[in-house]
């Protein structure tokens, strides 16, 4: 089968119900907001998850990555704590205000991953928010997940923190991941996405 397109060097397929990959793992950590008491993925301090330069701040390109602060969008939202509020491209909340915590999806407890628009715009059925799988090809571990946040283009084989720690694989977004084309990844367009009785809606975007 010939591929349907290729994104950083990896040829992507589709067969009219899946799409499917074979890469490696970079660690996603946005979205990760303190829900439920799990750790932040940015702080004010760089002692978050990840460091603030990887969401662009402060030199620039941090408004796709982090909420703006309400009574000044020059500056990222930062709550009483130092946190930083991080936003993932699939919304959960939308209308709330951009620098509600719950408004996105949590890297460190929900398994996700991560596109990049060319790959999202070559199939016709929606893909942000559809169901998806990871699995590492070598011990099987992974996991079900969702697709919840779009990276750069050209850029592809990226999730979030739970489906590294599901796949056992470093799921330190500064440290972590792993280098090796030894995941394969499977899309399911069209198809919304139910994790852990959490039924996410599609979003064409």
């Amino acid at each position: 089968m010939n591929p349907l397109i290729t994104a950083g060097g990896v040829d992507v397929f589709w067969d009219g119900v899946k799409l499917w990959f074979t890469a490696d793992m970079d660690i996603d950590a946005d979205g990760a907001n303190g829900q439920h008491g799990y750790p932040v993925a940015y702080r004010l301090d760089d002692l978050g998850l990840d460091a603030l330069r990887n969401a662009g701040f402060p030199y620039g390109g941090w408004h796709n990555v982090l909420a703006a602060d309400p009574s000044d969008h020059a500056r990222p939202f930062v709550d009483g704590h130092g946190n930083c509020v991080s936003k993932t491209a699939l919304d959960l909340l939308p209308g709330t205000p951009e620098h509600t915590a719950g408004r996105w999806v949590d890297s460190f407890s929900v398994p996700y991953v991560v596109l990049p628009p060319e790959v999202i715009r070559a199939v016709g059925p929606v893909v942000l928010g559809c169901a998806c799988r990871v699995v590492h090809s070598g011990t099987g571990n992974g996991t079900d997940a969702v697709v919840a946040d779009i990276g750069p283009t050209g850029r592809i084989g990226e999730a979030s923190i739970a489906v590294a720690k599901a796949c056992h694989v470093n799921p330190n977004p500064r440290t972590g991941g792993d280098n090796q084309r030894r995941y394969l990844y499977e899309i399911f367009p069209g198809m919304a996405a139910e994790l852990n009785g959490v039924k996410y809606n599609l979003q064409p975007k």
